[in-house]
């Protein structure tokens, strides 16, 4: 008597067609159950990173100070842009431990998916995965420095009192790295694509630090031209350094408009970098190949 045949049932769903591309939500899907890799990869990075160091990681604290002290001596004392600018130490600190936390994150991811490799767990892994990862480590090595912030401002005179709206400097760093994520993406996305962009990247980045008033009121640029005028009010980074100014310095409620323009930065860049990658998935290597 011949054996009954057993049959087998097998989900197909997240299987693709030959050739064919993985849904959107369902990358986005593939890319969230990665979350562990990305944990465990940015807290490795962060802690090889300061092992060769007598100070090891304490110079993720120490830079943030020596560099705003650097630019306190520049353009406080020496150019004298301070006129005007209630509490310019405090001013100038907010700027450049912010700006330097966006910098970071977007210059670091800008070269992630080009040098994204196929073997190994790389294979296994969405390329959206290697920006996400380069910003978390970021943020995990960074955010103490705004705990020191905090405490310089209460220390150095002369010395803020903190209000209440103290508390909207939550949302404002939330969106402040969801705009860091957008834009690192979009950055490394292109670069992927062309290489040569991560060269204009650098110097973008330091056209976008000066209108974006780290150092200086960036009322000065808004008045030579409607263009400058009309570039810096849609600039994300602008409005998250007047919020935090608001919310800490002055104990006032950010601009209405600010949290508009930021919530817009904060959720555009980000889909659009990710419909990019999602698009161009399993063909940045050819690119980065190419260049090799």
């Amino acid at each position: 008597m011949p054996a009954e045949k057993e049959t087998t049932y097998v989900d197909v769903a997240h299987l693709n067609k030959r050739g064919g591309r993985q849904g959107f939500v369902d990358y986005l899907i593939r890319v969230w159950e990665t979350r562990d890799y990305i944990s465990h990869e940015a807290k490795a990075q962060v802690t090889q990173g300061g092992e060769h160091q007598f100070l090891g990681n304490l110079w993720l604290i120490i830079n943030p100070i020596l560099d705003g002290a650097v630019y306190f001596v520049v353009f406080g004392l020496i150019l004298n842009l301070s006129d005007g600018i209630d509490n310019f130490v405090a001013f100038l600190l907010i700027g450049v431990f912010l700006f330097q936390m966006t910098t970071k994150c977007v210059n670091g991811s800008a070269m992630s998916i080009y040098r994204f490799k196929p073997g190994g767990s790389g294979g296994l892994l969405p390329a959206l995965t290697a920006p996400l990862s380069v910003n978390a480590r970021v943020w995990l090595s960074g955010f103490p420095s705004y705990l020191v912030l905090l405490v310089m401002l209460l220390l150095i005179p002369p010395a803020e009192e903190l209000s209440f709206y103290i508390l909207l400097l939550i949302p404002i760093i939330v969106l402040q790295a969801l705009v860091n994520l957008g834009i690192s993406v979009m950055a490394a996305h292109f670069v992927a694509v062309v290489p040569d962009v991560n060269n204009l990247l650098r110097v973008s980045t330091r056209a976008w630090m000066y209108g974006s008033g780290v150092m200086f009121s960036v009322d000065r640029f808004a008045e030579l031209s409607p263009l400058l005028a009309f570039l810096i009010h849609w600039n994300p980074m602008a409005w998250v350094l007047s919020a935090a100014r608001d919310v800490t310095i002055y104990g006032s409620a950010p601009a209405l408009e600010g949290w508009y323009i930021m919530l817009l930065w904060a959720v555009a860049p980000l889909l659009v970098g990710s419909l990019l990658v999602w698009w161009r998935e399993g063909t940045y290597r050819k690119a980065g190949d190419n260049n090799d």
